[in-house]
């Protein structure tokens, strides 16, 4: 039996195919989803799956593929989800062993646990803790997207520093350092050049998380509103895992997973925080990938 993990993302979709024996076989990259409720979101999962069904029936396989799709934005509240990506592979010429299609935290929550007890805080394109204790309880806390929630995330890292350049330029607040690199990584001169680009779409969420590492410099070096973005984004998270810890209860250990973790000015100040709140002994940055526990899903969902 084939494995195939979709890992739907915000800023991009990650599809890896696995032997029976977890050895990697193959990865490629497509379009990000987008929430289903936006206009062209449903599209987005059809062409996803389509896509991927375009592809391993080009493969010609011989072996039965069991399928799962690991999705942000998707809490399995929302049948017409798995229906449009059950539609988008209708055209498959491979025998299905399965098809599931869960949360993503779900996969990420795997991987680092093994399936035990403990929470995973993420934060990538978007932000969301997931947990379970000892007693099978879960938790899922944030997980609503850019306009409700994701504080702490890429996104909203590079959508205040953003901000902060507008508000400089505009005598609101003090210069920057933030504007020579945030203009150059998204193309602008003026300001109406960045609105434009903001609200037409073509400056997308991916372009913004894509200015963590652009932050993190400028707060390494002190620039006074790097830093204020770099230390509200790890207070944000630090209130996610702490509010996750006694949703739970117990002393359950906490994952940092994502992209945003590898900022250095983030890990110091949540390390402080959790530090101050008598926890940090339950804290690590996790090196887990996501696929792993997208697999472990998979297997178990093709065996039942």
């Amino acid at each position: 039996m084939l494995i195939v993990c979709v890992d739907g993302g915000q800023t991009k979709t990650s599809i890896d195919l696995f032997d029976g024996n977890a050895g990697l076989i193959r990865n490629w990259k497509t379009e990000p989803v987008i929430h289903y409720a936006r206009p062209g979101g449903l599209d987005s999962y059809f062409r996803i799956a389509a896509g991927l069904c375009e592809e391993l029936n080009g493969m010609k396989l011989a072996e039965p593929v069991s399928v799962c799709f690991s999705l942000s934005g998707y809490h399995g509240d929302v049948s017409i989800i798995p229906e449009t990506i059950e539609r988008g592979m209708s055209g498959r010429n491979f025998s299905m062993a399965g098809l599931l299609v869960v949360p993503d935290y779900w996969g990420n929550w795997r991987a680092v646990t093994n399936g035990k007890p403990g929470i995973v805080v993420i934060s990538g394109g978007g932000t969301v803790a997931y947990g379970k204790n000892a007693a099978g309880s879960s938790a899922r806390l944030g997980g609503w997207g850019h306009h409700l929630g994701d504080e702490g995330s890429g996104y909203w890292i590079g959508l205040e520093a953003v901000k902060e350049v507008l508000k400089a330029r505009s005598g609101i607040s003090a210069s920057t350092a933030l504007e020579q690199p945030v203009a150059s990584m998204l193309d602008f001169k003026e300001e109406s050049g960045l609105l434009a680009g903001f609200y037409s779409g073509e400056i997308t969420d991916k372009d913004l998380a894509l200015l963590v590492p652009a932050v993190n410099e400028q707060a390494e070096r002190g620039d006074p509103a790097a830093c204020r973005i770099m230390e509200e984004a790890a207070g944000h998270l630090f209130r996610l895992a702490f509010a996750a810890l006694k949703r739970l209860g117990g002393e359950l250990p906490v994952y940092l997973s994502g992209g945003v973790f590898n900022a250095s000015t983030l890990r110091r100040n949540l390390s402080s925080l959790f530090e101050t709140a008598g926890i940090s002994r339950l804290v690590s940055i996790c090196e887990g990938n996501p696929a792993h526990g997208i697999y472990s899903l998979a297997r178990e969902n093709a065996a039942l």
